[in-house]
């Protein structure tokens, strides 16, 4: 198992408390060390989580490939920017005046050159 003090990576971010405790079991089960930041203020203010980019699943830089390949398994996308969705939720809040969230789990995306994750 990695220790906990190895160069951390984020591979996902996730926006809801049940989303969150799922992914971070998931990891942990499979002996992945991971490192949630920010989980209280999903618990305590969840409508923050989108201002406040949710949480940050990171784990050793070692495990990082692996993790994410689990978490795929869990059915999460990998971000990227849609156009049409950001016209979509911009319409949306001016509309109703709500902002729409985002799904729950998002991977960080891979860097085509190097293989690096990017958050």
């Amino acid at each position: 198992m990695a220790e906990p003090t190895q160069d951390l990576t984020t591979i996902a971010h996730v926006y809801g408390p049940s989303q969150t405790s799922l992914a971070i079991s998931m990891l942990k089960a499979h002996g992945i060390v991971v490192v949630p930041v920010g989980p209280q203020h999903i618990s305590v203010a969840w409508h923050y989580s989108v201002a406040l980019g949710g949480v940050a699943l990171r784990v050793p830089a070692s495990q990082a490939e692996d993790a994410q390949e689990i978490l795929k398994g869990f059915g999460a996308p990998v971000r990227r920017f849609n156009l049409i969705a950001a016209a979509f939720m911009v319409f949306a809040f001016l509309l109703a005046g709500v902002a729409v969230p985002p799904r729950a789990l998002y991977l960080a995306e891979r860097s085509a050159s190097s293989g690096q994750i990017r958050s």
